[in-house]
């Protein structure tokens, strides 16, 4: 198995060394269309991206965002003098 692909990379070396300029060529046009292909991409990172459109968790989630006006981290911070009460608070 290892020869043949040998024998099938050196006779692309080969004929890619002969031809350069078509091979340059092959190659630009190939990066211009990924590029082309690559820019019409979109980055969705929602988590509800992944999940079907009906499903309990998205419209929960559609339904606190309608509430909140977005999701995100929140972080609370509660002081007190009673040690006690802040464990508690913490669960």
């Amino acid at each position: 198995m290892g020869a043949f692909f040998k024998r099938h990379i050196l006779r692309y070396l080969d004929v890619a060394g002969r031809h350069q300029l078509v091979t340059l060529l092959v190659v630009l046009l190939t990066v211009a269309v990924s590029a082309t292909v690559a820019s019409r991409l979109q980055l969705r990172s929602s988590i509800k991206e992944l999940l079907p459109d009906k499903s309990q968790s998205v419209e929960e989630l559609n339904r606190l965002v309608e509430r909140m006006g977005g999701v995100g981290t929140l972080i609370v911070v509660a002081e007190s003098p009673n040690v006690e009460a802040n464990k508690a608070l913490h669960g």
